[in-house]
């Protein structure tokens, strides 16, 4: 059965041979692929063109532009005349500024960044050795200011029109917005970066900034008491599951644990649906950092508890609740430092 990539990438290919070989019949042109993989490849001297071809409601089309094997831009469209016209362009010989002005979707996303990281410059000229524009392949680009504690990624996430701005603290996430309004992102990434405004007075400033009260912590310098607690509130959310059996229990045990103050003590996370404690800063733990893990019984009111504190392993079966054993096993991982 053909696959819808299959079917666009050969009416690609109709389509660039029937445009550009009787011009240029010298120029090779040829598809090929396997699954949902297909791409048309597109050489003459020096220059070649890539183009893959996806679904993703309905065709899409990335093309990367090379001259002597070296990347030089890409172009994201939805259109295959579109993608032809680039090709075309850029196999006759047009300059890369050429094509700028006649396509916006050459280096779409790399224009657009750079143009809000030149009105944030503008704004916030003591940002300039700050700010780094990063090509994260297929197209993609990401813009980044970075001061001594405080930081700001600008990006595209999936198909919005706008970029997104996310700020940090010590490299964690504590608010983000959409940056559909240039000028007023450099505002608030200068009041952030340069000014080091507190979260509190940015809220007072941009009413419409959603700060939530992991950035109070900050505030307050208890940030790794924020993280944790933050984490606990996630994963609260996430066994709150009716496709999760236990979930009544295992809410129930978890409630137990933030009375108990763990919430203040541990990182919570999970694998599947086990349930993980350590005492690792940030999200992702390292096969070396010690946990605790809770893995329960989906029909009976038990779970096995398994200590790990590097090379040593323990397990004991319990009922889902925080026992003697339990706050036993939890303090011994508390004499682990926080990492």
């Amino acid at each position: 059965m053909e696959r819808p990539q299959e079917r666009y990438a050969r009416l690609l290919y109709d389509n660039l041979i029937g445009r550009i070989n009787p011009a240029n019949p010298d120029v090779k042109i040829s598809v090929s692929g396997a699954g949902v993989n297909w791409r048309c490849l597109v050489q003459f001297e020096a220059r070649t063109s890539i183009t893959h071809c996806f679904e993703h409601r309905g065709e899409e089309y990335l093309t990367i532009l090379s001259d002597y094997k070296e990347e030089i831009a890409t172009a994201r469209t939805q259109s295959s005349n579109a993608t032809v016209e680039v090709v075309q362009g850029w196999i006759n010989g047009e300059t890369l500024s050429s094509l700028y002005a006649r396509f916006a979707i050459v280096d779409q996303q790399k224009r657009e960044l750079t143009l809000v990281r030149d009105m944030v410059l503008r704004s916030a000229p003591d940002l300039q050795s700050s700010s780094e524009l990063l090509y994260r392949g297929s197209g993609q680009y990401c813009l980044w200011f970075r001061g001594a504690t405080r930081s700001a990624l600008i990006y595209f996430y999936g198909k919005e029109e706008s970029p997104r701005v996310i700020c940090h603290w010590d490299a964690c996430e504590l608010f983000s917005f959409s940056a559909n309004d240039v000028s007023l992102t450099s505002t608030v990434l200068r009041r952030w970066l340069c000014d080091g405004a507190a979260p509190s007075a940015m809220r007072k400033e941009f009413s419409w900034l959603s700060i939530g009260e992991l950035a109070d912590y900050y505030e307050r310098g208890n940030p790794i008491e924020g993280e944790f607690i933050s984490s606990w509130d996630r994963i609260e959310r996430f066994y709150d599951n009716e496709r999760f059996p236990p979930k009544s229990r295992v809410l129930q045990f978890i409630h137990q644990l933030r009375r108990a103050g763990y919430d203040r003590k541990f990182r919570a996370g999970q694998s599947m649906w086990t349930l993980m404690l350590s005492r690792s800063r940030r999200h992702g733990l390292r096969d070396d950092q010690p946990r605790v893990t809770f893995e329960f019984s989906w029909d009976v009111d038990s779970m096995a508890v398994t200590a790990r504190n590097r090379a040593e392993q323990s397990t004991l079966i319990a009922s889902v609740s925080v026992s003697d054993e339990i706050h036993s096993t939890l303090n011994r991982l508390l004499e682990i430092a926080v990492d």
